[in-house]
């Protein structure tokens, strides 16, 4: 399954993994990981962090705003 989030203030992050589990599960099998594909904005990993946790190969630097400070940082450095 394979979904682009347009609206974050709407989207119930939990209710979209809990329909995609048991659709999975109706059609006899399961969701076998998740992965982030790009960056999630702030406000949306802290609207359900443990949905975006989920996620095999997520961590702070995918939070859009933590790696803008971080490549401003390196910009500085560079300075």
């Amino acid at each position: 399954v394979s979904m682009n989030f347009v609206n974050l203030a709407e989207t119930p992050f939990d209710e979209i993994w809990d329909a995609v589990v048991q659709e999975a599960g109706r059609l006899g099998t399961s969701v076998a990981s998740s992965e982030l594909i790009g960056f999630v904005p702030r406000r949306a990993y802290e609207q359900a962090p443990g949905f975006f946790r989920r996620a095999e190969n997520f961590d702070e630097s995918r939070v859009l705003e933590t790696r803008i400070h971080f490549l401003e940082t390196i910009r500085q450095l560079l300075k």
